[in-house]
């Protein structure tokens, strides 16, 4: 197996825009792709296919991961795409994310939003059950205390019964009675 170079790169992508292909090699992985993989700033200047140092160009996957001990895109790092900028997640995960998600707050891609916002979900559906809780506790006070009252009174057991029974039917026990 013949290992390649970065100079056999370099002649395969100056070959092919002779074949009319738009292709750049990826100087980190040693491979030729397609210039959509590539982030605008290093398609031109001296990264570009003709500048002074195309041999220190890399594609978004190798910025994204790069070899163990480099640096590439770190953390919020805005790249442009096609004339479309793009921000780094915040995660481990190397994903990157429209710029404009930021007006959602959402500083994740959406591999990592998935997650935060199930848990979200949860922590709201979670505060509702407690404010649903809480507010059938205080009728179920405000009820005991409008009994005491009516005893104290001295209303018979019954009459207060057949007074309260109509206040205690809750929304859910209504719309069983209605469709059962």
């Amino acid at each position: 197996m013949v290992a390649i170079t970065v100079n056999d790169v370099l002649a395969a992508e100056r070959a092919s825009v002779s074949l009319g292909k738009d292709l750049l090699g990826c100087y980190d992985c040693l491979c030729l792709k397609r210039a959509e993989c590539f982030a605008d700033n290093t398609r031109r200047g001296k990264t570009g296919r003709w500048g002074s140092k195309p041999t220190s160009r890399f594609c978004i996957d190798c910025g994204l991961h790069p070899p163990s001990g480099a640096t590439r895109y770190n953390r919020a790092n805005r790249i442009v795409i096609g004339g479309e900028g793009f921000v780094t997640c915040w995660c481990e995960k190397g994903g990157i994310l429209p710029e404009d998600s930021f007006s959602e707050n959402r500083w994740v891609c959406m591999t990592c939003w998935e997650p935060v916002a199930r848990r979200r979900r949860q922590r709201q559906r979670q505060r509702q059950n407690l404010r649903h809780q809480q507010e059938k506790a205080a009728k179920a006070k405000a009820r005991a205390e409008r009994r005491a009252q009516w005893r104290d009174l001295g209303r018979a057991e019954s009459d207060i019964d057949s007074l309260v029974s109509d206040t205690t039917i809750s929304d859910e026990d209504f719309w069983y009675e209605c469709f059962d």
